[in-house]
């Protein structure tokens, strides 16, 4: 049994417990935790692995996150000596890539955002960021409560301080509000084949959009991106005075119903992505049947 370094152990604590941040700033948080951990004077490879493998558990639908770790894993492999200034390369290189990423994206939304009502769902910090960006041309914007997490909330009270109209709405009237806005926005913790895994009430927000004939922009960086299914939908089932309460926090949502993902490599339709085929080590050591329920 590894006893993991304290350092790590505190840091996979806030990845556990951080029930707000979007899977880009989960992402940066770890890599300046983990950047500042290898340039230390005391570092324990074994540590490294077990933290790696350990924040990839509990947030598994986070892209970003695996890519970074999973390239750790990569570059510190079950030998005697790694050479750690690699991965100190590859996590510096993560960090100045996701730190350009939102500049690129603003600008390549600014192209296609209609200059009206927006609606979108939780609290992406890369779709706050394009909002804000292109504010002069929202007279409002209307979040979705997303429940469970009631992400929302914060979403909107990010927006309104930077001088943007905001509503909060019940996820149930998505088709209701749809029809009174010019676009749809969402985030994304992970783009695989086939799907966009985002927050639950994004298949929802998809349909509505649809309906009320507006496009749907997923915005998300290239890291995002993964050619292996990593969705976990955090499923719980919890019984009390005789009734089962049954959430779930994330789902898949048909890349079919997503007009454009909008990336810092520009505006992509959804039979343009394509998808990585480099190795997994980090999702091999770890079992694969992440769709599941769990029973608190």
């Amino acid at each position: 049994m590894v006893i993991m370094d304290a350092r790590l152990e505190t840091l996979l604590y806030r990845i556990r417990v951080d029930r707000v941040s979007g899977a880009a700033e989960t992402a940066r948080y770890v890599a300046i935790g983990l950047r500042d951990y290898l340039d230390g004077t005391r570092v324990e490879i074994c540590s490294v692995r077990e933290f790696s493998r350990g924040g990839f558990r509990v947030r598994r639908s986070m892209a970003p996150l695996f890519v970074l770790l999973n390239q750790v894993v990569t570059d510190l492999p079950e030998t005697p000596q790694p050479d750690i200034s690699v991965a100190i390369k590859h996590v510096n290189e993560f960090i100045a890539r996701e730190d350009g990423a939102d500049a690129k994206i603003n600008k390549a939304f600014a192209t296609i955002v209609t200059h009206g009502k927006v609606i979108t769902i939780s609290n992406s910090s890369t779709v706050a960021r394009a909002l804000i960006a292109v504010r002069r041309s929202l007279p409002k914007v209307v979040v979705m409560e997303s429940r469970p997490g009631g992400e929302g909330t914060k979403m909107a009270k990010k927006l309104a301080h930077s001088g943007i109209e905001c509503e909060v709405v019940a996820d149930s009237m998505v088709f209701e509000v749809a029809k009174e806005c010019g676009c749809a926005v969402c985030g994304a913790d992970c783009v695989i084949p086939g799907y966009l895994v985002n927050k639950v009430g994004t298949s929802s927000l998809a349909l509505a959009a649809a309906k009320a004939g507006i496009p749907l922009h997923a915005l998300a960086a290239s890291t995002k991106i993964v050619g292996v299914d990593i969705s976990d939908p955090i499923t719980r089932r919890r019984r009390r005075d005789g009734i089962v309460r049954h959430t779930q926090v994330f789902e898949r949502t048909p890349l079919e119903g997503v007009t454009d993902l909008v990336t810092e490599l520009g505006v992509l339709k959804p039979n343009e992505l394509r998808f990585s085929t480099w190795p997994h080590p980090l999702l091999d050591s770890i079992s694969r049947n992440v769709w599941r329920l769990t029973n608190d």
